[in-house]
């Protein structure tokens, strides 16, 4: 057997804020794959049709 002593100080620190966004990134669910591919399709979509808008206003 062997015994390992830990320091009773830790050689950082952890903030209030550092607690807060670790707290937030543990409720935030994750996207599955389908959402992500549905959102970036909405994106493309909206892109695709910006740059239509813009090709007929610069045709006219």
């Amino acid at each position: 057997m062997f015994h390992v002593d830990f320091p009773d100080v830790l050689p950082f620190t952890v903030t209030t804020n550092d607690r807060s966004r670790m707290k937030q990134q543990t409720q935030r669910k994750p996207l599955d794959e389908r959402e992500k591919l549905r959102q970036f399709r909405e994106l493309d979509d909206a892109f695709a049709e910006a740059l239509r808008a813009r090709v007929r206003q610069i045709e006219a």
